[in-house]
């Protein structure tokens, strides 16, 4: 695009939505991306900075705005990420937060300026988008995550296990052994708060602490 005299930014989504459970690797990516954006010269810098939508919560009218504005200020050059970012429909100051959003994205202090991912479940971020017409062509750009499988879940256990020093070894995938633990995984993975890397991270560690 450069070689055709092009210009990246007016062509290039710096906008994302990122819909999943818990746990299946948002903010890796979210590093990821920050690497590749400023691998291209579109960010000064491959850092991320990572808020909660309540961080914009303010007891008073006026002031949800101003400090959108702070944190997309802050976010220049980088990449924004706002985890469980469908509170921004809710409340009674969601409507001021979600125009001002919308309005700043378009503004050329902001523009092709830092890279903006709202994140959350697939039905809360779907609600959130329906709040605000223009939420959906700011953020063009989305990436549903899926839960882990068992077979993902039992690699990265693995990995975590050999990293910390204790040597994990499994019979073929034919053994009842290993049958066994991708059972269990799959009731796991069934549990509505289940937190697929986060929740292996914390059997890892159990097992670690147990031998």
């Amino acid at each position: 695009m450069r070689a055709c005299s092009m210009d990246l930014k007016s062509r290039i989504s710096f906008n994302f939505v990122f819909t999943s459970p818990l746990g299946t690797g948002k903010t890796t990516i979210t590093q990821k991306i920050g690497q590749v954006f400023y691998s291209m010269g579109l960010l000064s810098a491959p850092e991320y900075l990572e808020h909660s939508a309540s961080d914009l919560d303010t007891p008073y009218v006026g002031q949800t705005g101003s400090k959108i504005i702070t944190i997309l200020k802050d976010g220049l050059g980088k990449v924004l990420f706002v985890d469980e970012a469908y509170r921004l429909g809710k409340g009674q100051f969601a409507k001021e937060a979600t125009d001002e959003l919308v309005s700043s994205l378009t503004q050329p202090q902001f523009l092709g300026k830092l890279v903006v991912i709202l994140a959350g479940s697939t039905k809360d971020m779907n609600r959130l988008l329906k709040v605000n017409p223009g939420l959906s062509s700011r953020f063009p750009e989305g990436h549903v995550f899926q839960n882990m499988t068992a077979e993902e879940c039992l690699t990265l256990l693995q990995h975590q296990l050999r990293v910390a020093g204790v040597e994990f070894v499994l019979e073929h995938r034919q053994s009842d052994g290993y049958g066994d633990i991708i059972k269990h995984f799959n009731s796991l993975s069934c549990l509505p708060n289940w937190g697929n890397g986060q929740d292996v991270e914390t059997l890892s560690k159990a097992i670690v602490a147990s031998a």
